[in-house]
């Protein structure tokens, strides 16, 4: 499959989910008019004010996995997109574990402010560097260069890919400009 192909794929896959995501959503803040449990309150208005850190990390995820569907180098960013991510996953998960605080009305100690920066810290580097590790084995790595198609390749490939498309395009435009013919012909001979 082409890098085209697999882009598009990723795209794709990522619109439709996100899609569902909001469309959940919406539906989620709508039933807060029907819902008067105080506690699917307290989660929709959590909902509500984290949507914004939901919705960097859906964007993040998403770039992140475009950069490892290409080869390299154009792979180069995935990593720091990967590690960003990772980051802001860290942190939903805490805004997460402070709102159940809140409900339970309990404290975790080990989740104080210098603590939550080490965690950041070392999350993103560890990704990074595994990211990076990742795209070294994948260049190094024999087996992967015989079987993966070079930048060139690709390119005639997704080319073709493209002609094919544009063919297919003409195709349909051609039927359709001699259905209309064909009609007014019809027209024309009840006249």
């Amino acid at each position: 499959m082409g890098q085209l192909r697999r882009t598009l794929n990723v795209l794709l896959k990522n619109l439709i989910g996100i899609v569902i995501f909001l469309f959940l959503y919406l539906i989620a803040n709508l039933l807060t008019e029907v819902i008067s449990n105080q506690t699917y309150q307290d989660v929709i208005r959590f909902l509500n004010s984290n949507i914004v850190l939901i919705l960097i990390i859906i964007v993040l995820s998403v770039l992140s996995e475009l950069f490892w569907a290409l080869n390299f180098p154009f792979n180069l960013p995935a990593p720091f997109f990967s590690a960003t991510f990772g980051v802001l996953i860290v942190e939903l998960v805490l805004q997460i574990t402070r709102f159940i605080e809140n409900l339970t009305d309990t404290r975790i100690e080990f989740l104080n402010d210098p603590f939550i920066n080490i965690i950041y810290t070392v999350v993103f580097l560890i990704v990074l560097v595994l990211g990076y590790i990742m795209i070294i084995i994948d260049i190094t790595n024999p087996k992967v260069i015989r079987h993966k198609r070079t930048h060139v390749e690709e390119k005639s490939e997704d080319k073709k890919e493209m002609d094919e498309i544009k063919e297919t395009i003409r195709k349909d435009k051609k039927e359709k400009k001699g259905k209309v013919k064909e009609k007014r012909l019809k027209k024309r001979k009840r006249i």
